[in-house]
């Protein structure tokens, strides 16, 4: 099977590492169009993957580049990894070609609906994104559930006293939510990532005294996940929670919001536990006591090893995003 990816990002997040691991996992000819500059290419240069430059940001150039690519290679399948890069098949006229990957739970405009009704499919990160794009109208045997997947490898725990989140500093992923938290905690919270919400979060924390460290971007972020005593996911919408997933895999206690496809991920007291998004109080209270709780600790720990080894890891991951496209391939047959 040929396949050229397309992603129009920029910057490295989840999607652009599970395209990554979709390469690297999944046995397939793959080809990936992406901006030149981008942390995607710059990823992609040692693995066995052909990266085509695609300069996408003006409209124009986007499009009819893409046309060339598109009738240069003709690929079994055209997979556009970001709402942006399906945006451009749809103005080159390819829509119809294209099986559109969908990450956010956001809802979607009714433009964005009649874009994905005309992509040959739509593979979904979880059941939750899919309900929401039923929900708006798109039919539910138009939508493949592909949960994200990480590597399984191991990394030795070295907790450091206190409690950690990881991810884009942006609205939806709730990080205010966890610094009202931390003025009810004992330990330290420390959040990796960076994003427009940086300004906000340092008045806040400034403002109400927080134990809080913004530890910005880092080059090792499973490092990081390995120094946690418990890892703090409190977004109020999600379409999935890769990072839940990679801390899970390293063997970090998890706490996280019921927002979006979380849910999928976290058994509420068996593999972590769950809480109300938005809710301060609630985080701050389940944080403590999975901090004070060895046994259920321990307890959720190997249930949520167990968990990522079945249905998460990277492997898992690409065989069945390889099999989704196999059968929107056979069903157009």
């Amino acid at each position: 099977m040929r396949i050229l990816h397309l992603d129009s990002a920029t910057t490295w997040r989840g999607g652009q590492r599970q395209l990554q691991l979709l390469v690297q996992h999944g046995a397939a000819e793959h080809h990936v169009a992406c901006p030149p500059a981008s942390a995607l290419a710059q990823a992609l240069a040692g693995d066995d993957v052909v990266v085509h430059p695609w300069s996408c940001a003006t409209p124009g150039r986007g499009v009819r580049s893409l046309r060339r690519l598109v009738g240069a290679l003709r690929p079994d399948v055209v997979a556009a990894h970001t709402p942006h890069a399906h945006q451009k098949l749809w103005l080159a006229g390819l829509s119809s070609r294209a099986i559109v990957h969908r990450r956010v739970d956001f809802v979607p405009s009714r433009a964005a609906i009649r874009r994905l009704a005309s992509a040959r499919g739509v593979v979904a990160v979880s059941e939750a994104v899919a309900d929401v794009l039923v929900g708006r109208g798109l039919l539910r045997q138009h939508i493949r559930v592909v949960h994200d997947g990480v590597e399984l490898v191991a990394r030795p725990r070295v907790p450091q006293g206190r409690v950690g989140a990881l991810g884009a500093l942006v609205a939806h992923k709730g990080h205010r939510t966890l610094v009202d938290a931390a003025c009810r905690l004992e330990l330290p919270v420390h959040i990796a990532g960076e994003g427009a919400l940086r300004g906000a979060l340092e008045a806040q924390i400034r403002g109400s005294g927080a134990p809080v460290v913004l530890r910005g971007q880092l080059s090792d972020p499973l490092a990081f996940l390995a120094s946690l005593d418990v890892f703090v996911h409190p977004s109020h919408e999600e379409g999935l929670g890769q990072a839940v997933i990679e801390a899970m895999a390293v063997g970090v206690p998890v706490v996280a919001s019921a927002a979006g496809g979380l849910s999928e991920i976290v058994q509420h007291e068996r593999t972590g536990l769950l809480v109300p998004p938005n809710d301060p109080i609630a985080l701050a209270a389940a944080i403590e006591r999975m901090c004070s709780d060895r046994a259920l600790q321990e307890r959720c720990v190997e249930a949520a090893r167990e968990k990522v080894r079945g249905s998460f890891s990277a492997s898992v991951m690409a065989t069945r995003t390889l099999a989704a496209y196999d059968a929107v391939l056979g069903e157009l047959l």
